[in-house]
């Protein structure tokens, strides 16, 4: 190891400054603007109103809003589900990917199924709510929630 926990000389530094840009630091509160970055359909569904929870396998203490980030592969197989299980969402014929697409907020976590959650398939999913498209905006993705320099333009 390089004696800081096994991380390459400025990957701890990188790490830091990510946690500071999601979660803020103190006083000063966010940085940056935080992205997730979700596979379309499942993107297009959660800022278009359809899909108010996202499945991963992680839990986060994060809350707030975020970017939804469309990441540039397609679930292709998830595609195929939601044509098969939701046939009166009418679904768009190319979808944005490799960039911006929208925002959300996450107002909790869940890891069981509950009455009315659909869209859960676990271990863990992020409750979503005030989710809206937002014009697309070209910009690489990450794993995790990531800090962005994103700025809506006026």
């Amino acid at each position: 190891t390089h004696g800081n926990g096994g991380a390459y000389p400025g990957q701890k530094l990188q790490r830091q400054r990510q946690r500071m840009a999601v979660y803020g630091d103190g006083d000063r509160g966010f940085a940056m603007t935080t992205a997730l970055s979700i596979r379309q359909p499942w993107a297009w569904l959660i800022v278009n109103g359809y899909k108010n929870i996202e499945n991963r396998t992680w839990s986060t203490g994060f809350r707030g809003s975020f970017l939804v980030h469309a990441s540039k592969k397609i679930d292709c197989a998830g595609l195929e589900w939601v044509r098969l299980n939701c046939p009166d969402i009418v679904l768009p014929m190319v979808f944005e990917t490799g960039g911006i697409v929208g925002s959300a907020e996450v107002v909790g976590i869940i890891n069981t199924q509950r009455d009315g959650d659909f869209w859960f398939t676990g271990p863990y999913g992020f409750v979503l709510r005030n989710a809206h498209p937002l014009p697309f905006v070209p910009m690489l993705g990450s794993t995790g929630f990531f800090p962005t320099d994103y700025e809506e333009a006026p």
